[in-house]
């Protein structure tokens, strides 16, 4: 009898820890749709902000775009499309230290985003660091030549 009541309760054991496996599952898999719904809705958040930077930047209004985009930024400071976007409102304000700062940025994020090299090459026209310039577009078009963009 004791042997049938130890099976018992081994089994009823493993049961036990079975049902505990799945609702720690369970957790772990609602805590990543939770996570998954907090990133959609800071990304909704950034794209709203940037949308904004885009109307004012299609209205000729560079520092309201700036606003749009700096809001973008710090909703979601890894888009490097939002740093280059706001390279290029430094770039038609003449910012250019600004725009340097923000094209390294996007390039930082994502080298191989070639707009941002030509804006870090155009901010660096823009300064008079015509050397500066020179190596960005040559970086730039490396990039664009290992992407099969361009065929030099």
């Amino acid at each position: 009898i004791n042997a049938e009541y130890g099976y018992k309760y081994s089994s009823m054991w493993a049961h036990e820890a079975e049902a505990q496996d799945l609702a720690a599952e369970r957790e772990r898999i609602r805590a990543e749709g939770e996570e998954l719904k907090r990133q959609a809705a800071l990304k909704r958040e950034a794209t709203a902000h940037k949308q904004r930077g885009n109307d004012a930047f299609s209205r000729g209004d560079h520092a309201g775009a700036i606003e749009g985009y700096t809001s973008a930024i710090a909703v979601d400071p890894t888009d490097h499309v939002f740093w280059a976007n706001r390279s290029a409102c430094h770039l038609h304000l003449e910012q250019w230290a600004d725009a340097i700062g923000d094209a390294k940025e996007a390039i930082r994020l994502d080298e191989s985003f070639v707009k941002a090299h030509y804006r870090l090459a155009e901010a660096f026209v823009g300064n008079g660091d015509h050397e500066q310039a020179r190596e960005s577009i040559c970086k730039g078009c490396a990039v664009a030549k290992r992407l099969s963009l361009i065929h030099i």
